[in-house]
């Protein structure tokens, strides 16, 4: 059996049973489900709104992350997958050609930046006629802006506040999610995943939790509502040494994660950077 769908459906269906339940962690800030659909769905609208059209089996409007690690990135890719889109990583470690190359390559539509890479994506904002939305995120705990943004830039939360929350559409488990390489043997290469996928490499984290595999959103959903009672007990303290962004494999109690306390990119984790490319 397979979940054959898109992602922005299935985590529909999640937020549908478990709004209440916290979905996303950063430092003091929690979001619930029903407050990530929502932000989600706004983002959807904000695309919307800017012209940028629905996706279709023939593939969506390219949206690049040029985020580190925090809320914004799981929001506007839940929000992507919503309208159909095709959310890419962007490397907060490229440079101005880079970048060009990479939007360019991407056939990009929409920027989610943060504020230190605004200036460099508007170095080279002529050589990417594609580009149609560009979008600063600032503080993401006290929701303050960015800062003075140039001009045809609008900040994250202002989009959302003023955006209505998109309707919900039909998707395909065949609508792509770009994943691109660091370019370590060449230029980046953007890997094109379907949701589907993506979603089948989840086998064994459902075998883990000895439930058979979901093949619909309704029925991931309920297991997720089984499991999400042990995942509360076991969470982290928000902002703590123990923060989520650091135990990505602790649920399991495997040496992994004290062997991470060593790796080189710790002191980037720590920082709330995303580590690799992007």
């Amino acid at each position: 059996m397979a979940l054959n769908e898109n992602f922005a459906t299935v985590w529909e269906a999640i937020a549908d049973t478990l709004g209440d339940a916290p979905a996303l962690s950063h430092g003091p800030l929690t979001r619930t489900w029903a407050e990530l659909d929502d932000r989600a769905a706004r983002f959807a609208g904000a695309m919307a709104d800017a012209g940028v059209g629905a996706g279709s089996d023939d593939g969506g409007a390219k949206v690049g992350m040029a985020l580190y690690n925090g809320p914004a990135y799981t929001e506007a890719t839940f929000g992507a997958f919503k309208a159909r889109a095709v959310p890419f990583n962007v490397n907060y470690r490229y440079r101005e050609s880079e970048l060009a190359y990479l939007l360019s390559n991407a056939d990009c539509e929409v920027v989610v930046a943060h504020p230190e890479l605004v200036d460099l994506i508007e170095a080279i904002r002529a050589d990417v006629p594609s580009l149609r939305l560009l979008v600063a995120v600032g503080d993401e705990i006290d929701g303050s802006p960015a800062g003075k943004l140039p001009d045809g830039w609008v900040h994250y939360e202002e989009l959302l506040a003023a955006s209505d929350p998109a309707s919900r559409i039909e998707r395909s488990g065949d609508d792509l999610w770009f994943l691109y390489t660091g370019g370590t043997t060449g230029m980046p290469k953007g890997v094109m995943w379907p949701h589907s996928s993506l979603l089948g490499v989840f086998g064994p984290t459902w075998k883990g939790l000895k439930v058979a595999l979901p093949d619909t959103p309704a029925e991931a959903a309920r297991v997720g509502g089984r499991a999400a009672p042990a995942w509360h007990r076991t969470a982290p303290d928000p902002g703590g040494a123990d923060d989520a962004r650091h135990v990505l494999a602790a649920d399991d109690g495997r040496a992994e994660h004290g062997r991470a306390r060593h790796h080189p990119d710790l002191a980037q984790l720590r920082s709330g950077r995303a580590v690799g490319d992007g």
